[in-house]
């Protein structure tokens, strides 16, 4: 809620409506314009009636980028140029996180890219960058498996970005884009990043996709030269240390645990404390779980 004139609100909704050619019409008047080109104050903290001043242009363009509208979102730069606004004021973090909010992001980031070539480097907020958000598929809002992103994804590796980049977020985990991308994204994403060199070991992404019961990454994954005995010393929000194969067995994946067994997971490898992924199996699993660890010599450890 914001404590503008009707004319701000109302260039706000043309914006979150991307009523294109009214906006236009609106923005060649000089009162209007003055409107788009003016600082208001806002409410930022309702609770205690906290006041910031925000650039009114600034808020139509996260109107737009939010709801997807490239075409509102071309106009508004072309607009801001014509007057003199910086880019700085045109592509800020916090627009780049409103287009990044909807599934038409690249289409609108691709306005933006116009007028700041260099928009797909712009540090987000908390150190995140498009890319590392590219690779977990899509907005929060999407359920897993993401796919919304998966053309903005297959553009960033099209012009060169790196998927083995360390991330400021996390820079001492190697892989971990295609960590993300295994956990939250669809297949197409991950093999998108396969397609263009990204590292499987190391990364988690076997162990990743065992807990989650994602076969279909561990397909990809498989095709690309995957090591499904890869065992993992630390334990983690994927499981206990060891393989893929641990980490199904502990997350009572049947159909997972199953499915690496068929290819090729070795179940009387050791994790670093010792057990087999057979010593994992949760008291509560059902019979299912363990026949499938019988019927492959695995040994039980609760009968």
């Amino acid at each position: 809620m914001a404590t503008s004139s009707p004319s701000s609100k109302h260039l706000i909704t043309l914006c979150k409506n991307g009523e294109c050619k009214q906006l236009l019409s609106e923005l060649q008047q000089p009162a209007t314009s003055q409107v788009a080109l003016s600082d208001e104050y806002v409410v930022i903290d309702p609770d205690v009636g906290r006041l910031q001043k925000q650039f009114n242009l600034q808020r139509m363009l996260e109107a737009a980028a939010r709801a997807g509208h490239a075409d509102t979102v071309e106009l508004l730069v072309r607009f801001g140029q014509q007057h003199g606004v910086a880019v700085s004021n045109l592509v800020t973090p916090l627009i780049i996180c409103d287009a990044l909010s909807h599934e038409n992001s690249l289409q609108v980031l691709l306005k933006f890219h116009a007028v700041e070539p260099d928009v797909f480097s712009l540090r987000l907020p908390l150190g995140g960058s498009i890319l590392g958000a590219a690779c977990g598929g899509g907005p929060n809002s999407e359920r897993i498996p993401r796919k919304k992103y998966l053309g903005l994804v297959r553009h960033l590796m099209g012009i060169g970005y790196n998927p083995n980049a360390n991330l400021l977020t996390h820079p001492d985990t190697p892989g971990y884009l295609l960590y993300v991308a295994c956990w939250q994204a669809c297949r197409e994403i991950v093999e998108c990043l396969l397609e263009h060199g990204a590292v499987i070991t190391g990364s988690e992404a076997t162990r990743v996709a065992a807990n989650r019961g994602r076969i279909d990454i561990l397909e990809v994954l498989l095709q690309y030269g995957a090591n499904l005995n890869e065992c993992f010393t630390q334990e983690g929000i994927n499981g206990p240390p060891g393989t893929a194969l641990h980490a199904a067995v502990a997350s009572r994946q049947v159909a997972t645990v199953e499915w690496l067994l068929q290819h090729g997971a070795d179940a009387s490898l050791r994790n670093i404390e010792g057990k087999t992924a057979g010593d994992l199996l949760p008291t509560d699993s059902d019979e299912a779980l363990k026949d499938i660890l019988r019927i492959y010599g695995c040994h039980v450890s609760i009968d």
